[in-house]
């Protein structure tokens, strides 16, 4: 390939970012032709933390993806989940505060002893244990996401990594 465009890479000839410092295929420093021609070989590019997915697009641009765009991402390259998992957990607070809130009343209704032990001693325990769970099972959830997302980025980077 003896001509290169302006808009693709000088060192594989591949369509390149505007963006980017680095081509996002071959990862040689996305310099003009004729720049690149003046000063000889470009040099390599650092080693990318954020890592490369196989399509070329960065793992940190997957990861910042908006909620729409995650939400309708047919391919699930990136999670909602990890968006949305503050919002699931307030809305699991106000369920346990008004679940306890209508045991309370509905042991005042019964007795007036019993609604004030549910009030003082099993409400609040049965409360934060509801918490507990709910905390516990979401932190779960978004732990065996992180996993996923690390082994993703770890099996494209070993892909990226030269042979020896």
């Amino acid at each position: 390939m003896s001509s290169v465009s302006m808009g693709s890479c000088a060192s594989c000839g591949r369509p390149k970012d505007p963006v980017s410092a680095f081509c996002v295929h071959c990862g040689a420093a996305a310099t003009s032709h004729s720049a690149q021609g003046s000063t000889g070989a470009a040099q390599a590019p650092p080693r990318p933390r954020g890592g490369f997915s196989a399509s070329g697009a960065s793992m940190a641009s997957l990861t910042q993806r908006g909620f729409f765009r995650s939400l309708f991402d047919i391919s699930f390259t990136s999670f909602v989940t990890t968006k949305i998992i503050k919002v699931i957990y307030a809305i699991w607070m106000v369920i346990v505060a008004l679940g306890t809130l209508g045991f309370v009343l509905i042991a005042f209704k019964a007795n007036g002893a019993l609604g004030v032990l549910v009030l003082f001693i099993i409400g609040p325990i049965g409360a934060l244990l509801a918490l507990i769970y709910g905390r516990v099972i979401l932190e779960l959830v978004i732990a065996s996401l992180r996993v996923a997302e690390n082994t993703t980025e770890l099996v494209v980077l070993e892909r990226r990594r030269p042979f020896a």
